[in-house]
């Protein structure tokens, strides 16, 4: 994916100041999330079953980005969804999909053992 960003104080300015959120070479995919200062991805660098990452979005830098939820062997990470205070995490094992959630305030991710 490549994205551009550009504060909303910008919005009626003659010229917005748009800058680079990700490029390809990121190798982000499928779903991004933005919540307050963060920015979470899916990625697949150095995660051939795909991992969620996250960077700050006042500076964004995803080679220094901090792993939030580590890949599983087992199931592949589908998509991201999230609600004020927990981002969703859809796994799959290429039949069943199974459903996490991460608190965005304890950092903690808690999953469900449920299948949708």
């Amino acid at each position: 994916m490549k994205m551009y960003y550009a504060s909303i104080n910008e919005l009626n300015a003659p010229k917005i100041n748009w800058k680079v959120l990700c490029k390809p070479s990121d190798k982000l995919v499928r779903a991004m999330v933005l919540k307050d200062d963060n920015v979470y991805a899916i990625t697949y660098n150095d995660a051939k079953n795909y991992k969620v990452i996250a960077t700050s979005l006042k500076n964004p830098d995803w080679r220094m980005a901090t792993t939030i939820v580590d890949q599983d062997p087992n199931k592949t990470i589908e998509s991201l969804a999230y609600c004020k205070d927990y981002m969703f995490i859809t796994y799959s094992d290429g039949i069943n999909n199974f459903v996490s959630k991460y608190n965005f305030i304890t950092k903690k991710k808690k999953c469900t053992k449920t299948s949708i």
